[in-house]
């Protein structure tokens, strides 16, 4: 194996990707080009309570026997996600909120995976900037964004920095602004999150 970086597999039997199989591969370089103090991976996606052959058969029915591919997202109207479904849940490695313990000053490399059946991810950190260094796998010119929009399928590599000893939200908001996810990387017990949105109340302490 050649090739290096951060992809995903899942399933294409029957609706078993809508029900969670799937899942995070790294491949890593015998000498890493980026030192960092932390590697996370974090697979963004997207969960419904109902039974993925339901949603199917709805979608089919309002389109008059020909449902669309299986994308499985949102509500139809306003407000609704890419492909017309209403998801009970998005997820971040499978919870809707988990917290990774980094020391003030470290770097962490996240590797954002979007494995979501429907749903396109908005994604934050903080109030700060995230440095983008890889897509899909390969190497890019870093590049310095408040905001990355993952598609279906994608995946970024981003480093971020925890500057003192609080604990800061990476949200990744559905793009239809129905809910999100949130990872909180750092320390103490003092939130910092996204500029004008409300911090978690509790999450689930995790050793890096």
């Amino acid at each position: 194996m050649k090739q290096t970086g951060t992809y995903w597999y899942h399933s294409h039997t029957d609706l078993q990707e809508q029900q969670g199989v799937y899942g995070a591969i790294v491949f890593s370089p015998k000498v890493e080009p980026i030192k960092v103090d932390y590697d996370k991976t974090i697979v963004l996606s997207d969960w419904s309570d109902r039974h993925p052959l339901d949603i199917l058969r709805e979608l089919q029915e309002s389109r008059g026997g020909h449902g669309g591919g299986m994308m499985m997202g949102g509500r139809g109207g306003m407000g609704s996600d890419v492909s017309d479904i209403e998801y009970d849940a998005f997820l971040a490695n499978g919870e809707t909120q988990q917290f990774y313990s980094m020391k003030p000053g470290s770097t962490a490399r996240l590797r954002l995976i979007n494995g979501g059946a429907g749903t396109y991810f908005n994604v934050q950190f903080a109030n700060m900037t995230m440095k983008v260094i890889a897509a899909d796998g390969m190497d890019i010119q870093p590049i310095e964004v408040e905001q990355l929009l993952i598609t279906n399928g994608e995946t970024y590599d981003v480093l971020v920095t925890i500057p003192d000893s609080k604990r800061y939200e990476l949200r990744a908001m559905a793009d239809d602004a129905s809910g999100y996810s949130s990872v909180l990387l750092g320390s103490g017990k003092k939130n910092c999150c996204r500029e004008g949105a409300g911090c978690l109340r509790s999450v689930t302490d995790e050793n890096a």
